[in-house]
């Protein structure tokens, strides 16, 4: 035989002392969520923070290096262009034989 739903009336201290059992449950718990924001709140601040470390430490290097390594590149090579550059060195040695 099935069982009925049977409404008790509590007596107001049982009520009571659940609802307090309740509302303590509740505090932990908003605590412990609490805590787990702050922790969420401080990785997401670290990522961004490293993400912002990983664009100064790769893009700006390279950057630069777009922008100042052709003169140094250019002074630097100079010297051997005629070494490497085959189409300026005519005859090398006008005692070869053509």
């Amino acid at each position: 035989m099935p069982k009925k739903n049977i409404i008790k009336f509590m007596e107001p201290t049982s009520l009571e002392g659940r609802f307090n059992s309740l509302a303590k449950q509740n505090e932990e718990l908003i605590g412990e969520v609490h805590l787990l924001t702050k922790k969420i709140k401080q990785y997401l601040l670290f990522t961004k923070v490293m993400t912002i470390l990983k664009v100064i430490f790769i893009v700006v290097p390279i950057i630069l290096a777009v922008i100042y390594l052709p003169p140094i590149l250019k002074n630097f090579l100079s010297p051997y262009q005629k070494l490497l550059n085959p189409n300026s060195l005519g005859n090398i040695n006008p005692y070869l034989p053509k």
